[in-house]
């Protein structure tokens, strides 16, 4: 039986500064790339990380994100979020089933038509029994590693069945894959009047796109309607992890400005949003660090005992409201303390300082003599996806399965764990299409990438319209608040 929202722990990529990179296999094309697991046991191999490699470099070195899925369940759409803590589950819900067994198919191939190369990753995870009452739900991506445009209306899925059709399947360059497939599947709006597969979507190089694909299974099949005051939708979560926090953050075109904003509207229906957050500097210490990406401490004049809290002679607010007056009075003073903080931002002694003001200080008064050097992530989120019945697909590169209606999704955001800087995505589809075994859903997001300039290339800004998950504890949404001994 399918219960309400997942809320599991799933391991999250290491610590950038810890050589996290290490355990992970890397495909890259311009200044994006995409890895994987080298080693993963269970839903860890679902995780996916995309990231920008600028320089010649082979794994993400300015910011990337870690994708991974959660879980699914059943809620009442209009008060699952409602009056939640934004850490804890939320009201109304209960933990479901975890995950029984993951897969992961992944290879690189290319496109029959275009002859451009792309990375591919499909993995996915059994929910429940398959046998009685269950659903396999799952992610492929692609990511254009060619030359030229890739045009498509449709992805590709391996799944996994009931107990005796379970067992990992070694394809391409991956042994743990899903047993069945490939199954071809309709992704674009279904022609109301004709049935057919609407318009092809065009992903440039660079490009990386994801499609949610899950059905459901079994011989009783039950979604727990009965656990679930007013259930209205079958819940998909994702989680989204970045390295930093990011300095800001804006939902539905800037109609909400941070995620402490998007809880106070009850986590309302989102439609896109974009975080940026500074490409994060390393060094053995903090001094370290900013000596090496914050090169303007030249010429600059600092307050006697600046920043040195209770060991100053005027005590601690005191010299903190100097401090503060300084970076107000000098812009090319506050422009280097915020670099620092943002680049700097995680080493202990730039964090200790988050309740004495000075990043905030820093950043509004800044005229960006120290340049920042930045990383946009930019996510859309289509209104639509297809529902199907699973009979009609058809394990074969040659046949595709149409489905039978375009649909209205919901997507809800929400903070994730505490500890992390992390959000939670959901994605909601009507319970009445999955209320019975053999029925499926798949959505798949509009894929932009380049520069908010116009600039064709990724630049210094990588944005995508996927169906990640973002996840960043409220306390980190807010930018470090202060910076001590400088």
């Amino acid at each position: 039986m399918l219960k309400h929202t997942a809320l599991l722990a799933l391991a999250a990529l290491p610590a950038a500064h810890a050589d996290g990179h290490l355990s992970f296999g890397w495909v890259k094309t311009g200044d994006v790339c995409a890895g994987i697991k080298t080693t993963c046991a269970g839903v860890e191999c679902t995780g996916v990380v995309i990231g920008k490699c600028p320089n010649g470099a082979t794994f993400p070195t300015e910011g990337w994100i870690y994708s991974e899925f959660v879980g699914v369940g059943l809620v009442n759409a209009n008060t699952y979020l409602t009056g939640a803590s934004p850490s804890a589950p939320p009201s109304g819900s209960a933990s479901s089933t975890p995950p029984v067994k993951g897969f992961r198919d992944n290879d690189l191939k290319t496109d029959p038509v275009s002859g451009n190369g792309y990375a591919y990753v499909m993995s996915g995870a059994v929910f429940g029994d398959m046998d009685t009452s269950g659903a396999y739900v799952g992610i492929a991506s692609y990511l254009n590693t060619g030359t030229g445009a890739l045009s498509s209306n449709e992805n590709m899925f391996y799944v996994a069945g009931g107990s005796l059709d379970q067992a990992h399947t070694s394809r391409g360059v991956s042994n743990i894959g899903a047993p069945r497939g490939p199954y071809r599947v309709c992704v674009s709006d279904i022609d109301p009047s004709t049935g057919a597969c609407g318009a092809a979507r065009t992903y440039q190089p660079g490009d990386y796109k994801f499609s949610v694909f899950g059905y459901t299974s079994g011989s009783s099949f039950d979604l727990g309607e009965s656990a679930v005051d007013g259930a209205t939708h079958v819940v998909v979560r994702m989680k989204l992890t970045v390295p930093v926090a990011p300095h800001s953050m804006t939902f539905n075109d800037g109609a909400i400005d941070s995620l402490r904003s998007l809880g106070n509207t009850d986590y309302m229906d989102v439609k896109n949003f974009k975080f940026t957050f500074a490409a994060p500097g390393s060094g053995a210490n903090y001094a370290t660090c900013a000596g090496n990406v914050c090169p303007c401490l030249e010429g600059l004049s600092f307050p006697d005992n600046w920043g040195a809290g209770d060991q100053s002679p005027v005590g601690t607010q005191a010299q903190e409201a100097i401090d503060n007056a300084a970076m107000r009075d000098d812009a090319a003073l506050a422009s280097y303390i915020d670099c620092v903080c943002k680049r700097c931002g995680t080493y202990p002694e730039i964090q200790r300082a988050a309740t004495a003001g000075y990043c905030t200080t820093a950043a509004a008064a800044s005229d960006g003599s120290c340049p920042v050097p930045t990383t946009t992530l930019r996510y859309s989120f289509p209104s639509t996806y297809n529902v199907g019945s699973a009979a009609d697909n058809v394990e074969s590169e040659s046949v595709l399965n149409t489905g039978t209606a375009t649909k209205n999704v919901k997507v809800k955001i929400s903070p994730g764990p505490e500890d992390e800087i992390a959000i939670y995505v959901d994605y909601l589809f009507e319970k009445a299409d999955l209320a019975q075994a053999g029925k499926y859903f798949v959505y798949d997001p509009d894929v932009l990438a380049g520069s908010d300039d116009g600039d064709d290339g990724l630049g210094d800004v990588i944005d995508y319209a996927t169906t990640a998950g973002l996840s960043v504890a409220t306390a980190c949404v807010l930018a470090i608040a202060s910076l001590y001994h400088m």
